[in-house]
């Protein structure tokens, strides 16, 4: 049917209607003028002439048209395709669908105007679909696509009859046709929008992703305004993980209504949940420029808003700089009058940031500025126990959370969930002060616990467990490894297992996974699945009848949770004799006192981690729980921290304020010289192969080039030691996301030629011997390994006097320490001086290797381990 002769009908359907309302409010001007219209459109048929008739005594004398119609005889000539049609129905009574369709086909071409050819089709349509579908186990595939092809060109407007044909294909199995069948539905037809989101759900279960998109394309285009629509066809792409067509539904929605708030937060959503978090700051800006003043909005689309900027500072969180938060700011402060919507907004910026003591402050501010509206989901109350909360402060957050507005709280799901553990932690802690430190007070409960009624745990003699955060490319695992090695081959140790938190989720976290798989060792990465939640009672029905252990570990932070659980299986299935905690691992030294280890202990190899950088929210949740875990375990007689250097104790002592030095012990670093290999001479091999002149000097650095390391100090030192020994040379084993910006410096200052980047390499002593001296910038180390490895190889050292770098080197003799905090400069001249005096260069490659053999042997170190562990040293 034309789609011209479609809106004619409709129109007809629709006056009718009226005529019967307007009759009913016996308003005879509107009968008359619409009967008119009706007889306009479609022509002075037997049915209108009926309903004249049957309304005749409201029509206008004036209309004497109207009256002579129905005094007029009726006509007696054939309207066209009346006999086409009486042919139809005989030819379907008699099941010749394919001669029905020929004359469907002849009688949609036939010029009209009075509708009846309209009524003809429509009335074939029902028994034709009806009889094709009794024959259609009688048709050949060829003949049944011919026939529904014909008849979904007859009837392109008429989405019903598409979408049964698609229906009736897909029911015999066939899908692929079904989708054909819906590219035939004009855009035009009645009810096109919601066929055609059929058409797209169709194309998603066949993964025609092409098809989905131009169906999807054509139904927003058919109704572009439809909410359900939209909605509909994005929840439709989201089933099936296709992000992109998502954004790209909401785009096509928001580019024909930039202005609808309900649609650009969709367009949000979508970015946000594709990772696009640049982007997804970009369009808030665009969101928040045009909709304000936020007052001024219904409290729905506040409600909208305040959804957007939540997810906007998680994007920050996520993306850190990536998201540039600033315009934000600018804008809300400079366009957007004082409101406690606008004050929270900038309070979640500020802690995106994060800046804790800001978005306090946003938030009292907002306290006195106009309450949210009814209806809006925001309270400024909640907002500062969240503040709290998010800072582990769980005693401020039950005092805001008191203050706040009971039905706001249950409105929105946000605040219920979150408050929710906030509640359940204060009935177990069961805090009288008002502080409630969270974890803290959980690990108050599990400690009371523990020294109440300590777990039986019947350990088995000599057997020993080393639990690691990664395996990565760090100096900390590499002694990791090295200690691994050697305990394989040691007598007093039966059995070695060795748990590993997480692997291959950064890029270097796998660094030393296949050495350490080649090994005879049970090793197990405990850390996947990690989202997963185990269920306590069911992995540790050994605390079935230990409520109070089961909640507290129940509410610790999901991490911590999961580790606990996951170590304590461990630990009460192999029940070994020690346990060795490399790094800081504190959940690890919690679940050994929880289950019963007799021996087990955390040995570090850095500074405390108050000569760290951290944020008040790294503080907050990480290091301060930890400070008060070994606190709490330093109280127990036989728990040691060990560290690698006496600076390293020392500092620890000073961070964790303990009374006694007793428990903080060193234990230098163990290198295993033989596996390093032998010092055989200067790798000229390499260096040529590098490019470097024989004779010309090179500085070396093993270290990962992150900021920590300090590696603008490094390649600024390299460059001034360039200018004053015009052939010197500089090489980094090692690589980090610092890597280019240490390439581009060299390249920008000329002379990238002279500086070798081969990144991580496994023979790290074929690359110490093709160095002369080795240079460290670090901005905190404990004792490092590259140092020692390094005049191992006859190397000589200039390093940053921090942490146990002096116990390293034998100062003066092996190497120098310079000033860290006073530029790249003090590095530079001292490298230059030593340079330049070959007899102490010489003099030192001599010692080193004496002196680090002297004071790192692997076998003390061992002997110091062993007695750790409990099993015997003779």
């Amino acid at each position: 049917m034309p789609a011209e002769a479609m809106s004619d009908a409709l129109g007809g359907t629709w006056l009718r209607r009226a005529i019967k309302r307007r009759a009913a409010a016996g308003d005879a001007g509107g009968v008359t003028a619409m009967l008119e219209e009706l007889v306009g459109v479609e022509g002075p048929t037997e049915q209108i002439r009926e309903m004249i008739r049957l309304h005749r005594g409201l029509l206008l004398p004036s209309n004497a048209r109207l009256l002579n119609l129905v005094d007029a005889p009726a006509p007696t000539r054939a309207q066209p395709g009346e006999a086409l049609a009486d042919k139809i129905g005989r030819t379907l009574r008699d099941g010749q669908i394919e001669l029905a369709t020929d004359r469907l086909e002849a009688l949609s071409r036939l010029e009209f105007s009075d509708g009846y050819v309209r009524e003809a089709l429509a009335r074939a349509a029902a028994p034709t679909l009806a009889c094709l579908q009794t024959q259609r186990s009688l048709l050949s595939s060829d003949t049944l696509g011919e026939i529904e092809a014909r008849l979904a060109r007859i009837y392109a407007e008429d989405a019903w009859v598409i979408q049964t044909l698609a229906a009736q294909q897909e029911a015999g199995g066939s899908p692929e046709a079904a989708l054909q069948l819906f590219e035939h539905l004009a855009d035009s037809a009645p009810d096109a929008a919601p066929t055609l989101l059929q058409a797209t759900a169709l194309a998603c279960r066949l993964s025609d992703w092409e098809a989905a998109s131009r169906f999807a394309k054509r139904a927003l285009e058919a109704a572009p305004r439809n909410r359900n629509l939209l909605v509909g066809l994005t929840t439709l792409f989201s089933s099936h993980d296709r992000g992109d067509e998502v954004i790209a539904c909401w785009r096509r929605a928001d580019e024909r209504d930039p202005h609808r708030i309900w649609v650009k937060v969709g367009l949000l959503r979508a970015l946000d949940a594709g990772g696009q978090t640049v982007l997804f700051s970009v369009e808030t800006l665009d969101l928040l420029n045009w909709c304000g003043p936020f007052i001024a909005l219904a409290p729905q689309d506040q409600n909208y808003l305040i959804d957007v900027v939540r997810r906007l500072a998680q994007a920050r969180l996520r993306a850190g700089l990536a998201v540039d938060l600033a315009p934000l700011e600018a804008l809300l402060k400079t366009k957007e009058p004082p409101s406690a919507l606008r004050e929270w907004m900038l309070a979640s910026f500020a802690l995106a940031r994060p800046d804790y003591a800001a978005a306090l402050a946003h938030l009292d501010e907002g306290l006195v500025a106009d309450e949210p509206a009814n209806g809006v989901a925001l309270d400024l109350h909640a907002e500062k126990a969240l503040v709290y909360q998010r800072y582990h402060l769980f005693g401020a957050a039950l005092a805001q959370i008191a203050l706040a507005s009971p039905a706001v709280i249950n409105m929105s799901s946000h605040y219920e969930r979150r408050f929710e553990i906030v509640h359940e932690v204060a009935r177990l802690c069961q805090d009288n002060d008002g502080t409630l430190l969270y974890p803290e007070c959980l690990f108050d409960v599990l400690m009371h616990e523990i020294k109440t009624r300590p777990m039986r745990y019947d350990f088995r003699p000599r057997h020993v467990t080393m639990v690691a955060g990664s395996l990565g490319q760090g100096g900390g695992e590499r002694q990791t490894i090295t200690v691994v090695r050697r305990v394989l081959d040691d007598p007093r140790v039966e059995k070695l297992a060795l748990m590993v938190r997480s692997t291959h989720m950064r890029p270097t976290d796998d660094f030393f996974l296949s050495a350490i798989s080649e090994l005879p060792i049970d090793l197990t990465v405990y850390g996947k699945d990690w989202e997963a939640r185990s269920d306590i009672v069911q992995a540790l029905p050994e605390f079935a009848d230990r409520p109070r252990i089961v909640a507290a570990v129940d509410l610790l932070p999901h991490n911590a949770r999961e580790e606990m659980v996951r170590l304590c299986r461990h630990l009460l299935d192999a029940r070994p004799q020690a346990v060795h905690i490399w790094q800081d691992i504190p959940i690890a030294a919690m679940a050994c006192a929880l289950v019963g280890t007799p021996n087990f202990f955390v040995h570090r190899g850095s500074l405390a981690p108050d000569f760290w950088q951290q944020t008040e929210h790294q503080t907050a949740v990480h290091f301060r729980p930890m400070r008060h875990a070994y606190r709490r375990l330093l109280e127990r007689p036989d728990f040691v921290l060990l560290n690698n250097s006496i600076s390293g104790c020392e500092t620890d002592q000073n961070w964790l304020q303990w009374p006694e030095p007793a428990p903080f012990r060193v234990v230098y670093n163990a290198v295993d010289f033989a596996q390093l290999g032998e010092h055989t001479g200067r790798n000229l091999a390499l260096r040529r192969e590098l490019g470097i002149p024989d004779d010309a000097p090179v500085v070396g650095g093993s270290f990962r080039i992150m900021a920590v390391k300090r590696p603008r100090y490094w390649i600024a030192a390299a460059h001034r030691v360039r200018q004053a020994i015009p052939n010197a040379h500089f090489l980094i084993i090692g690589d980090g996301d610092m890597t280019d910006e240490v390439a581009a410096y060299a390249a920008s200052h000329g002379f990238a030629d002279a500086v070798h980047l081969p990144g991580r390499v496994s023979n790290v002593g074929d690359w110490y011997r093709a160095m002369d001296l080795k240079l460290m910038t670090s901005e905190r180390e404990g004792i490092p390994n590259a140092i020692i490895e390094a005049q191992h190889f006859g190397v000589p050292i200039v390093a940053t006097d921090v942490g146990g770098i002096p116990e390293a080197i034998d100062p003066g003799e092996t190497g120098f320490v310079a000033p860290g905090g006073q530029g790249f400069e003090p590095y530079a001249d001292r490298i230059i001086a030593l340079l330049n005096d070959p007899e102490w260069m010489a003099a030192a490659s001599r010692k080193a290797p004496a002196f680090v053999h002297r004071k790192f042997s692997l076998d003390t170190v061992l002997d110091q381990l062993m007695g750790y562990y409990g099993v015997s040293t003779d």
